[in-house]
């Protein structure tokens, strides 16, 4: 079972939405397009890791986008993204 949650804001955010689907789920892949340093995915990751730990069936997993300039190529830009390497987060994530 996959579910998706498209935070529509940051500031607020809705941590009711994201603890309702730990607690269905019981695993996370926080996805954002920018680098993990210095980006929001680390944040919301450490608050599910705190807050909803017992619900938890793996790791909670961020996926973000390569500490790189970004590429003006379309086929480049491509491979840059976090959404390249979203399948193998959940194909690692459903091993747990």
């Amino acid at each position: 079972q996959l579910e998706l949650i498209n935070l529509r804001t940051l500031v607020p955010l809705d941590f009711n939405a994201i603890r309702s689907s730990v607690e269905r789920t019981g695993k996370v892949i926080v996805l954002q397009e920018d680098i993990a340093v210095g980006g929001y995915a680390e944040h919301i990751a450490s608050r599910i890791a705190q807050e909803c730990w017992e619900a938890l069936d793996g790791p909670v997993i961020t996926v973000s986008s390569d500490a790189t300039p970004v590429p003006f190529h379309a086929a480049l830009e491509e491979g840059f993204l976090a959404k390249s390497k979203l399948k193998d987060a959940v194909q690692k994530l459903l091993s747990y």
